[in-house]
């Protein structure tokens, strides 16, 4: 289910650390897009549009924007879950 993914990207980021501009830094931190491919086996499609239901058509762009917080990607994760 699209839902339950998105929580454990949330609960993976938690985990792990969030970060920007990268999939994954050397430290292991994942962005939104990146916590979404750790949890989801193949086709991603219908989580990346259940978010960009919500914040447009750029995820990435969303996830980098200067100033956004671990605490906003996971807030939007759990949201989109629910949607």
């Amino acid at each position: 289910e699209v839902g339950e993914r998105l929580l454990k990207a949330a609960d993976y980021i938690e985990k792990h650390g969030w970060c920007q501009q990268a999939l994954m830094d050397s430290e292991g931190r994942v962005c939104i897009l990146g916590a979404l491919g750790r949890v989801c086996v193949g086709d991603m499609t219908k989580e990346h549009n259940r978010l960009r239901s919500v914040v447009g058509p750029c995820v990435a762009g969303w996830n980098n924007k200067p100033g956004r917080t671990v605490e906003e990607v996971t807030a939007l994760l759990r949201h989109a879950a629910y949607l």
